[in-house]
């Protein structure tokens, strides 16, 4: 058996190293040392900004599409792109019109399309409209019309537009300055979205069969549900265009001349990228010792080590560890009778062995967190101390949650209302190594306290139904942060729970819900950054979930390149790079 897993590693290396070769051989355009290779994990599922779901689509959209603003990689402040200016650099900035708030901004006049056209205000103005229409499911970026009431072009300005939202809430204009902007000329060149208003959009109800303009709107729709609206008509306003394109295999973009931008608009300082499709990752290990990978990520934590720790590998390229906006937990269902009490939870807490976790399925490369909030951010609670496993505080907590094991089978139980339950969890995880391993140590670890798991691996679309559903009591999850302000609501406001939100720990509690719409309503930063604080530790105190950590990106670049390294995912921007 080890003779053939031997054979079968030297097979899958070989392949590898032929396939690399063919692609690199193949070339017809710039020399290699010219463009960069860059590791995608999964196929891009499509390259439309509307529709996209997939992160390694989006990955590749943001070079295609640009938006009004964009995400500073270091600072993580919203910078202006296609806008000229973003005035809006906190609460105060929003101006009081009526009974909502307005704020302004000029698109850039010597900004265009790919195909020479000017990007004017009709094409925002279609954008949003377009993201608007009831007709149209499964977009990109409804939310962010969630406090938006209306958009006008300035009087006197023709570059000019007013945004004006429900609240003072900064997310609002951070969001929508972070929509990707599309051509109205290419998908609808006759003008005909121009003659209805996005006020009158967002007042229809999809249901509602009886309308003309949803009639209207569902004929212009028709060109986003065709596969030529999906996959076709790229005219983007960014600094790179498609050139090539094999599903499953790889595609390129390559920097367009003369674009009307430069590096503080957006960086192209990479003549040329080239996007391969590597699912399994010793494939991609293969490709870095032929020297067919400029840049790899998402690898799991033992191989990143492996591959460093080949000399072979380490001598042509470097190894990085930036922070990255994510978070590992463990999700508690808080409506569960088992888990509805704080002591209960908190009892659970102590029992998870987090620096175990960090230096054995993270390999060490992630820090310990408090709460929701990254600690990369300036109001993180650094006053709050990480939890670990605390055998004595665990008890503690049990004891005040009335746990006893009355019957001596040596599962605990309680009453609750007028029957007797035990404590039973079914732990819900994904078919990876890194859940499995998550949830046996939690099966480990309890089961010394008389707690009982039973571990179910589903794959992960079954998983987030069942969780989102309420069926399940525990759950080992990741969420991926917004590079903005936190916006709180989605995943912790009582609202959220049966609203498919992401409130997936169904909390409901009145202080967080105060404390989140505080955050949304003041003005102040300094003020918010004190809500902040105060939310991180009132999560603290309920522990409605099991913070484990925030991982550490695993990124290879090749010796070659100078990266661009960012907390936003993926950790780089393979456009910034710069050839050495």
């Amino acid at each position: 058996m080890k003779k053939l897993e031997f054979y079968r590693k030297i097979w899958i290396s070989l392949l590898a190293c032929l396939f690399f070769i063919s692609l690199n051989s193949c070339e017809n355009g710039p020399k290699k040392d010219n463009f960069i290779r860059v590791r995608l994990a999964d196929n891009p599922d499509n390259l439309n900004p509307l529709f996209s779901k997939s992160a390694s689509g989006q990955q590749i959209i943001q070079h295609l599409y640009l938006s009004l603003g964009r995400f500073d990689p270091q600072t993580l402040n919203l910078i202006p792109v296609l806008a000229e200016n973003l005035p809006l650099k906190s609460k105060s900035d929003m101006e009081a019109h009526k009974d909502c708030f307005k704020w302004t901004l000029r698109i850039r006049e010597n900004a265009k399309w790919q195909d020479g056209k000017n990007i004017d205000v009709d094409d925002v103005l279609y954008t949003f409209k377009t993201i608007a229409n009831p007709a149209l499911v499964g977009i990109n970026s409804k939310s962010t019309l969630a406090n938006l009431r209306h958009i006008a072009k300035h009087e006197s300005d023709p570059q000019g537009l007013a945004f004006y939202i429900d609240s003072t809430d900064i997310l609002s204009p951070i969001s929508i300055c972070d929509v990707p902007i599309l051509p109205r000329h290419i998908y609808d060149p006759n003008g005909e979205m121009n003659e209805i208003s996005l006020m009158d959009i967002l007042k229809i109800s999809p249901t509602d069969t009886s309308s003309i303009t949803l009639k209207k709107l569902s004929k212009m729709a028709d060109v986003w549900k065709s596969p030529a609206g999906i996959k076709g008509k790229m005219i983007g306003s960014g600094p790179y265009a498609l050139t090539k394109w094999e599903p499953n295999n790889f595609l390129e973009i390559e920097k367009i001349e003369n674009w009307w931008g430069d590096d503080k608009v957006y960086p192209a300082l990479t003549p040329r990228i080239r996007y391969q499709v590597i699912q399994d990752e010793r494939t991609a290990i293969a490709a870095l010792n032929s020297d067919g990978l400029d840049v790899l990520s998402e690898l799991p934590s033992l191989a990143f080590v492996q591959a460093k720790q080949d000399p072979k590998i380490s001598s042509k390229y470097d190894f990085y560890n930036p922070e990255i906006l994510q978070y590992f937990y463990i999700s508690l269902n808080n409506s569960n009778p088992i888990l509805a009490h704080a002591n209960t939870r908190n009892a659970l807490a102590r029992m998870v062995p987090i620096d175990a976790i960090i230096k054995n399925s993270f390999a060490g490369m992630a820090k310990k967190i408090v709460g929701p909030i990254h600690p990369i951010r300036p109001y993180y609670n650094t006053d709050l101390k990480p939890l670990d496993f605390d055998s004595l505080g665990a008890r503690e907590y049990l004891q005040k949650a009335g746990w006893t094991d009355s019957d001596k089978d040596g599962i605990l139980d309680k009453m609750v209302g007028k029957k007797r339950i035990p404590f039973v969890l079914r732990f819900l995880t994904t078919q990876k190594a890194l859940g499995k391993d998550i949830a046996l140590i939690f099966q480990q670890y309890t089961a010394k306290f008389g707690v009982k798991v039973d571990i179910q691996a589903l794959d992960a679309p079954a998983l987030i139904k069942e969780v989102k559903s309420g069926n399940y009591e525990c759950a080992a999850l990741a969420t991926k942060l917004y590079p903005g302000v936190e916006d709180l609501y989605g995943s912790w406001f009582s609202y959220s729970v049966n609203h498919d939100r992401t409130n997936y720990a169904r909390i409901e509690d009145p202080v967080l819900d105060q404390l989140i719409l505080a955050t949304k309503e003041t003005t102040d930063n300094e003020q918010l950054t004190k809500i902040f604080r105060e939310f991180q530790a009132e999560v603290y105190k309920q522990q409605p979930i099991i913070f484990l950590c925030a991982p550490l990106e695993k990124l290879i670049v090749s010796k070659k390149w100078k990266p661009s390294i960012s907390a936003i995912r993926p950790g780089y921007f393979e456009n910034a790079f710069e050839h050495l």
